[in-house]
């Protein structure tokens, strides 16, 4: 299927045209502003729908613009009115008069990537020429799923390296000695050991005291009893007195004497010096045991955060090549074409490098990748192409049997269908004495403007 007949009238710059296409190329000729982008807007338009569209297609002046295009099996009509919607009104007649229910979807089964300008695709920078091929090779949502999927696991594993990087540094930080025991001192029973063992001490330092007290008082009383016995010679008028104190005396010396021999020997003193530093060993232990228990989880984490980036890195590795796979697998309408990130490329060299008429062949082959059922597309600029890469278009038109709508700049009046002030002057040289009458039909009547307020 092609355009047999383009027919339009107060759209943009066009008043009204009629256009039956001969040929594979249709080259839209004329000076700047005589219609020509507005000519290859309305294929756009008629075909692909309004989203994207101006936002006033109907001439300056006009109340009403319409487009029309015969497919042969069907014929397609937008019209829109001054005032209302951009998006207009569209339908799609049969030969037979029947109109179809859901026109758009009918257009959309039967074409291609009727939006696409090779001349537009030439001359993007590389990251837009590579996402306009995923586009057209539907390869858009599997490889951004698969980018998705790879930017998770890439993010996640970036996390765990930097959790793997504090663990790693958190677990050499835990140094303890070796040979330390299984299990903790209990410095709480030592310090009440250590409790008990002053108060023992205390306790028997009491009884030395007494004890010393005691001698003591011996001495003493033996020192007294010897004094007297010095004086008897001195005091002999004193001596029955004095005798019967000695006596006295010497009773009482008797019992404490008799208490000493039942005494029995001291314990000897706990030594809690040595318990102390007992007890700051078993706290300099205890906290080496807690360093090594650490040490033990920080050492499972690392293993297992080890494990999930191996996993991490496994995925990436295989969504990398699963994106690899898909892009070896496209069907890609000129050999030795691909693509990456960094943009297209052609026998493995980047796109940039390719001649004009690579470049131009190789955007054409994408614009008909699909091989729709409607054989129709669209080249503005058409006047930067070079005759070399205007050869090209020529013979990729015939060898896809495509209908290609190219505008060009001349105001010869001798190229292709040749434009003056919105209207057909010319075809291929021809004058066009007599301007079409219009064969549009409009839906309905326009509604009435609302007056201003």
């Amino acid at each position: 299927m092609r355009i047999l007949k383009l027919e339009a009238e107060n759209f943009k710059k066009i008043k009204v045209i009629a256009v039956e296409p001969k040929g594979n190329v249709i080259k839209i000729s004329g000076a700047n502003a005589s219609g020509k982008s507005s000519t290859l807007d309305a294929i756009q338009l008629v075909l692909v729908g309004a989203r994207g569209g101006p936002t006033t297609p109907v001439r300056k002046g006009e109340e009403r613009g319409m487009v029309k295009a015969d497919l042969g099996e069907f014929v397609v009509t937008r019209q829109w009115y001054e005032g209302g919607s951009s998006k207009g009104e569209m339908w799609i007649e049969a030969k037979d008069g029947r109109r179809y229910g859901t026109p758009q979807a009918v257009l959309d089964a039967v074409m291609g990537k009727i939006s696409f300008d090779p001349l537009v695709f030439k001359d993007m920078d590389p990251k837009q020429q590579a996402d306009e091929m995923r586009k057209l090779l539907d390869l858009d949502e599997p490889l951004t799923k698969l980018k998705a999927a790879y930017d998770a696991d890439y993010d996640t594993r970036t996390e765990q390296t930097r959790n793997l990087t504090g663990l790693k540094a958190q677990r050499a930080a835990l140094a303890y000695p070796e040979g330390l025991p299984k299990k903790k001192r209990d410095i709480d029973a030592m310090i009440e050991e250590l409790a008990q063992a002053s108060k023992t001490n205390s306790d028997l330092d009491r009884q030395q005291r007494e004890r010393d007290d005691i001698k003591a008082k011996q001495a003493e009383g033996a020192q007294r009893m010897q004094a007297k016995i010095d004086r008897i010679a001195e005091l002999q008028a004193e001596i029955a007195e004095l005798q019967g104190e000695i006596k006295e005396d010497g009773n009482a010396l008797a019992r404490k004497e008799l208490e000493i021999k039942k005494w029995k020997p001291l314990d000897p003193q706990v030594d809690a010096a040595a318990l102390a530093e007992q007890i700051s060993v078993a706290r300099g232990v205890n906290e080496a045991i807690d360093r090594r228990d650490k040490a033990d989880k920080f050492d499972e984490q690392i293993t297992t955060t080890t494990e999930a980036v191996a996993k991490l890195n496994r995925a990436i590795d295989d969504n990398r090549q699963a994106a690899r796979d898909l892009i070896a697998k496209a069907q890609y309408p000129i050999p030795g074409l691909g693509f990456s990130d960094d943009g297209v490329t052609f026998n493995d060299l980047p796109f940039a490098q390719a001649s004009d008429a690579e470049k131009i062949k190789i955007a054409i082959s994408m614009a008909m990748i699909g091989n729709p059922k409607l054989r129709v597309m669209r080249i503005k600029d058409g006047s930067l192409l070079d005759p070399a890469s205007m050869k090209v278009v020529e013979e990729m038109a015939d060898k896809h049997d495509y209908q290609v709508w190219l505008e060009v700049v001349d105001v010869s009046g001798k190229v292709g269908v040749y434009l003056v002030d919105g209207e057909v002057a010319a075809v291929d040289g021809e004058p066009v004495k007599e301007q079409p009458k219009p064969t549009l039909k409009a839906a309905r009547k326009p509604r009435e403007k609302k007056e201003d307020f």
